[in-house]
């Protein structure tokens, strides 16, 4: 009953946020309700034997999932300016509780409270750190397994910031959680803690990663030692982590390492269990990310036995269960960036498999559902639909096709990136199949492989040197760029689509726009975003739909400067006819900061790269600069500057 009344109170507050959000007390009185639920877990034997630390192995009680749930959509909908001071002291209290499972409880809350609301917990970010990094030594480890997920949380929706601040704080506990004397599956979680922590470090942060790593390498090294399998599994994807991070770092561990791991390769692709696939899977990306950190000099001489293991593992996957084949081939992408011509042999035996899955059609299909809503494809999934004059339809299809499309389609695009000049030979073929799934209308992500391959495929063409082959692939790809640019409704997917559109021209260079095609970009794909941003009606305070479509506006910029680079004066007046009244809106003092930064350097690109064209612009666009050029907003000031700079 304490459940179902859970159910309405959060559907009422996701339904309902704003008015929501007025009722007094109502994060204080609702969120001890959850974390008492959360409260409501066992010590079970199963958990401590899971120590790989695998998730789907975990059968939480119901009430705690309940529990953990139900908070996770309740501060979604209320939003984190008003969870966190409500929340904070009911964690903090509880965090000290000396019972283990309201300790548990709120540190499962205090994870859920990062992930959905971390802008407004930045202040509290350094005492939130040394609560979890304190709870990794707690006597009972599930209290330490759930600090390390609060722990993991931060890291990684406060990065890089954690990592600079608080690393010296984070790694010795860290390090005595991954030794030898700590609970089995409290080392495989902190493993996991290693790839949250390293996977969020940039170059800048390498530095600081590298005098860390002689302790951590060492200690994973011991655990791909101990021969359970899965923590090898935990310890491989950690070390894959570490690689990508310290990039050309790594070297001093390159000879120390990949015998083993070769090694530990043979071994788990020989077992023939589904465990064994998983962590040859996982062994083949290490490699593999070993090899694009510490480059082709030194990945050379063992490139093709390495790629004959993987060949080998490639045929095991196509005879049986081909669960690690995205895996394997997204390694032999790496690879095939270190050995560059030298793989052409291997990718002639790989290709003809993605290319099978990148021209997958798998279809909709509908049939009556009386009776037979438990029937089907075991792939599949369906939806039933009640259709007037028809009754209940069953509408399906094959989520593993689909799956299995996205993934041939990203292949084509990534081989394309790492081989250049070398994926010639293949660029027509590859072309065939992922022109046309720009607009693939069943599947977000094959269509997101195929837009991204564009600019790849271009690429490669040019760097081979095929002057006919480059104009006659971008006509083909134009003509479903532009098409897909008008008719994705997912803003996030539009702007990588606006993005590739960017990247092709920039490929094509000077002139690769005719005047028709100017026209249908300023005109026919530009205009309706921009005006649309420029004249739309107001809707309730949204930060991520703010987000998304300030997204949109920066890719507009981005490809109208690509446009303005290749094609100087010739685009101005396509730009001023149908744009710039709507930019000039954009520029108006009660528009958001996102806005009038987009329209400044629109601007400020039509100064630098319109030539002639833009000079009688030239006096409204430096009042604009020096109206915003001390503007409150940093990303409006710096953009202003930047034009007055111009």
């Amino acid at each position: 009953m304490r459940g179902l009344a859970l159910e309405l109170l959060v559907s009422f507050t996701e339904a309902r946020p704003a008015l929501a959000r007025k009722v007094p007390q109502l994060a204080e009185r609702s969120v001890p309700v959850m974390l008492a639920l959360a409260a409501a877990v066992e010590d079970e034997d199963e958990w401590h034997k899971n120590v790989g630390d695998e998730e789907d192995k975990d059968e939480d009680a119901e009430t705690v999932d309940t529990g953990v749930e139900a908070m996770e959509r309740f501060l979604l909908a209320v939003g984190g300016n008003r969870a966190v001071p409500a929340t904070l002291p009911i964690l903090a209290a509880r965090v000290a509780a000396p019972q283990w499972q309201q300790r548990y409880a709120a540190l499962r809350g205090l994870a859920t409270l990062v992930a959905t609301a971390d802008k407004a917990l930045k202040e509290h970010v350094p005492s939130l750190v040394t609560t979890a990094v304190r709870h990794l030594a707690d006597d009972h480890p599930y209290v330490a397994w759930a600090a390390a997920a609060a722990l993991a949380a931060l890291c990684t929706c406060f990065a890089p910031d954690v990592q600079t601040s608080q690393h010296a704080e984070i790694m010795p506990a860290l390090l005595t959680l991954l030794g030898p004397d700590a609970h089995p599956r409290l080392r495989s979680r902190a493993a996991r803690l290693v790839v949250d922590f390293a996977s969020e470090c940039g170059e800048d942060e390498a530095e600081m990663l590298a005098a860390y790593a002689d302790g951590l390498l060492g200690a994973l090294v011991a655990m791909l030692g101990s021969g359970v399998q899965p923590q090898q599994q935990a310890a491989v994807i950690a070390v894959s982590a570490l690689a990508t991070a310290l990039e050309e770092r790594f070297l001093k561990y390159y000879a120390s390492l990949i015998p083993g791991l070769v090694q530990l390769l043979q071994a788990a692709a020989g077992a023939g269990t589904p465990q064994g696939r998983i962590l040859a899977g996982h062994a083949m990306e290490c490699i593999s990310c070993i090899a694009d950190a510490v480059g082709t000099e030194h990945f050379a001489a063992d490139a093709p036995a390495v790629m004959e293991l993987l060949m080998a593992l490639h045929a095991q996957q196509l005879s049986g269960d081909d669960s690690q084949m995205g895996t394997l081939l997204k390694a032999s992408a790496r690879i095939a960036k270190c050995m560059k011509g030298a793989f052409a042999p291997f990718l002639t035996r790989l290709l003809p498999s993605v290319m099978e899955y990148a021209q997958l059609d798998p279809k909709l299909s509908m049939e009556q559902a009386d009776g037979a809503e438990e029937d089907g494809d075991g792939d599949g999934e369906y939806s039933i639909v009640n259709m007037k004059g028809v009754g209940k339809m069953r509408v399906s299809i094959n989520i593993k096709e689909l799956q299995d499309k996205a993934l041939g389609c990203s292949m084509l695009a990534e081989w394309a990136e790492a081989l250049q000049e070398h994926f010639l030979p293949h660029v027509e073929a590859a072309a065939q199949v992922l022109v046309p799934c720009c607009t693939y209308k069943l599947s977000e992500d094959v269509r997101a492989a195929a837009v991204d391959a564009m600019p790849e495929l271009l690429r490669a063409v040019k760097a081979g040197g095929d002057g006919a082959m480059l104009n006659g692939l971008w006509s083909a790809a134009w003509m479903e760029l532009a098409k897909a640019s008008v008719v994705e409704p997912d803003p996030d997917a539009q702007r990588a689509i606006l993005e590739s559109i960017a990247a092709c021209v920039e490929v094509c260079g000077d002139g690769c726009l005719t005047t028709p095609q100017q026209e249908q970009l300023c005109g026919g794909m530009l205009r309706p975003l921009v005006e649309e941003q420029a004249t739309g009606t107001a809707k309730e305070e949204d930060e991520e739909e703010d987000e998304e479509e300030e997204g949109v506006m920066m890719a507009v910029v981005e490809l109208l400067t690509a446009a303005l680079k290749t094609h100087r004066d010739g685009i101005v007046q396509q730009i001023q006819l149908h744009l710039l009244p709507f930019y000039g809106q954009l520029l108006a003092a009660d528009r958001p900061a996102g806005d009038k930064t987009a329209a400044l350097c629109v601007l400020v690109e039509l100064v630098d790269h319109g030539g002639a064209a833009a000079l009688p612009l030239l006096p409204n666009i430096v009042a604009a600069c020096l109206q915003y050029a001390q503007d409150g907003a940093p990303h409006v000031r710096r953009a202003a500057c930047y034009g007055l700079a111009v």
